[in-house]
């Protein structure tokens, strides 16, 4: 699974690129994720300049549970992050 996520807008993946805006993003996928949602995150990315690209390390398509410990690791530094 390749997560969006935004503390302050529900972002419906289903809907393709939302528009850019300036709340901070965190964009994960597994490194084993097919190529067409890899070039999807990066391209989200590179509209959404207050967002951050992630890579999960043994991961498919589901990065959270492919690989749990790296993956909420990755989640609670981004959050930890907007908490600053």
């Amino acid at each position: 699974m390749s997560l969006i996520i935004s503390p302050h807008r529900n972002i419906a993946f289903v809907k393709g690129l939302p528009e850019p805006s300036k709340e901070p993003k965190l964009l994960v996928h597994g490194d084993h994720e097919a190529s067409f949602v890899k070039k999807l995150l990066q391209k989200m990315k590179h509209n959404n300049p207050n967002s951050k690209l992630v890579v999960v390390n043994d991961a498919h398509h589901i990065a959270n549970q492919d690989n749990p410990e790296e993956f909420n690791k990755i989640l609670l530094s981004f959050l930890d992050e907007l908490d600053q």
